[in-house]
């Protein structure tokens, strides 16, 4: 579902990713790891269309090339880090409008609303909310267009970890529905799920850690 082939992205002079071969097949949960600056947020913004790269030799999204724009754009839901909202509107207003974008139901708000706890919330103003209400809110809206391709960049920060185990379910629940899940995150050590796959990001490129249903756990020295 997703293809990524001999990707590079530089800003001027500074090489931000290097040669990077990338692949998430759907009924798969992947997870990205590395430190800050490694390239991981690059990536992802890359793949929902929010960056260009510099080159790359094959980019694709569920067999449609990425380069052709909103074709690919629409196969895919994207959480960026630290995401934010209107600090005016409610968390259903908020969801409101980001389904009116993606064409989505009012009953598939209703539906998000109670799976991420909002609905006591749901007429608060997003400027009153803790930080953890507002990441279930950028959840809730990850989650409004039932795509087939999820990008998330540190999806469990700020969440407690009751939050955190049922995200990690609901996302290994979208990997079994046949979706490529792509996890961007610091400490694989937060995540108490069997990762299909883990690809390590290191100084701007990525290459293979973990195969399918190794354990999810800190990277080894070794790797090189």
């Amino acid at each position: 579902m997703i293809e990524i082939r001999k990707l590079y992205k530089s800003y001027g002079r500074t090489v931000v990713l290097r040669d990077v071969d990338l692949s998430v097949s759907g009924n798969e949960l992947t997870f990205l790891v590395g430190d800050n600056g490694a390239g991981k947020s690059t990536t992802l913004k890359i793949l929902a269309g929010l960056a260009r790269p510099t080159s790359v030799d094959r980019f694709a999204i569920d067999g449609v090339d990425a380069r052709r724009g909103r074709l690919a754009q629409n196969r895919i839901a994207y959480l960026p880090q630290g995401a934010s909202f209107h600090p005016a509107m409610t968390p259903e207003r908020t969801l409101e409008f980001y389904a009116g974008l993606r064409g989505v139901s009012n009953s598939r708000i209703a539906s998000l609303m109670e799976t991420f706890g909002l609905d006591e919330i749901a007429r608060k103003l997003v400027g009153e909310l803790s930080g953890g209400m507002v990441q279930r809110l950028a959840l809730a809206v990850l989650f409004l267009p039932d795509a087939p391709v999820l990008l998330a960049d540190e999806p469990v920060a700020s969440l407690d970890p009751d939050w955190r185990d049922r995200l990690q379910s609901l996302l290994r629940e979208e990997a079994s529905r046949g979706k490529a899940v792509l996890v961007a995150t610091h400490f694989l050590e937060e995540w108490r799920i069997d990762a299909d796959r883990v690809v390590l990001c290191r100084d701007g490129r990525i290459v293979p850690h973990e195969n399918r249903s190794a354990p999810a756990g800190p990277p080894p020295d070794t790797v090189p």
